[in-house]
Parts: structure tokens; sequence; C-alpha cells
């Protein structure tokens, strides 16, 4: 029964760009003190238009979150987590652009806090770099540039998880492409 795709429904999240957001701020904002412990999950965002001698570039992601999960105008490039012995983690992902105005979304996810104890307020969380490096000796430093939030996914808001809440939301027929979009089922 469970196996019948006929069976399930999907709701997809809305990947979120700069301009979709209210929150703003000129560096990467600490996960957990953004977030005031309304949810695990933190979008940041910025927008940006390379120069023309970006041919091969590679974005590079340094975070002290649990999860993250990049994308680039709304397409899924690539998730990355670490552990509970290593307290950060990077990733190195090439990527394409577009000519014109790129998006660059990167959800943070936090599922618990590390290591509980004494000073715990006192820890930082979240992105710490990003970069996107176009060539050996041309990089794009976006740690203290105009970043944009929002706190948490449309599917909490909307408490998709909640059985009085399933006819609220607009359900529809799985998309069984590659398509690797953040997506709630039901």
């Amino acid at each position: 029964m469970f196996n019948e795709v006929d069976m399930w429904k999907e709701f997809k999240e809305d990947i979120p760009n700069f301009l979709d957001t209210s929150l703003r701020s000129n560096s990467l904002l600490e996960h957990m003190n953004t977030t005031q412990d309304k949810s695990d999950y933190l979008w940041y965002t910025f927008s940006f238009q390379p120069n023309s001698t970006c041919s091969e570039p590679v974005l590079h992601v340094e975070s002290l979150g649990h999860v993250v999960h990049a994308y680039i105008n709304t397409i899924f490039i690539e998730a990355g987590h670490g552990s509970h012995d290593t307290k950060g983690f990077s990733m190195d992902i090439p990527i394409t652009l577009i000519d014109g105005i790129n998006n660059v979304s990167i959800l943070s996810v936090m599922v618990g806090l590390p290591d509980s104890g004494a000073f715990l307020e006192s820890r930082y969380a979240g992105l710490t770099k990003v970069t996107i490096q176009c060539s050996e000796s041309y990089i794009y430093d976006f740690t203290n540039y105009t970043w944009g939030y929002q706190i948490g996914l449309e599917g909490e808001k909307l408490q998709v998880f909640k059985e009085q809440s399933l006819e609220e939301v607009e359900w529809s027929e799985i998309d069984d492409s590659t398509n690797k979009s953040l997506t709630w089922y039901k």
C-alpha cells in the first residue's frame, strides 16, 4: 500500500531568493540567535551578477551548523553535513551561473544542539564563510555581503505535519522527475 505512488501527495517548498526576504544584514548572522528557537531552519540568500571571466565557478561554503542545502537559481546543487566529532564542515561545489543576476540560497539546518552544557548560549552555529571561486586568481567573497534571511520552512508555517492542517495545503501528484527540491509528503 505505501509503495503505490498514486497513494502519495506532495507539497514542495518554495526556495526563497534575496528579494523574498525582509530580514537583511551586511554579514552572515548566527543561526540560533536569528531563529530565536522558532525553527531549526534558516535560509541565507543573496543575489549577484558575476563578471564574464567566471567560467568554471565553484561555490565554497563553511558552516558550523549540522546540515546545509545549497541552491543556485532555485536548483538544488548539493547538501553537506558535519558530524558529532567535527564541529564544522565545508563544501566545494562546481556550479553553473547564468548571464545576469544569480540567486544563491543556502538552507542551514540545526537538528539539536551539539554537546549541551555550560555556555551553550555563547556557541556559534550557521554559515561562517561563503565564496565563489571563478579562477585560481579571482574569488568573490560573500562573507561580509548583503544577505537576506528567512526563518523556517513554509511547510512548518502551514503545519503540514498536523492531521487537521492537511486540507489547508495545496497537495499535488508526485513529480517523479529528478527535481530534488525540499518536499513534504502525505
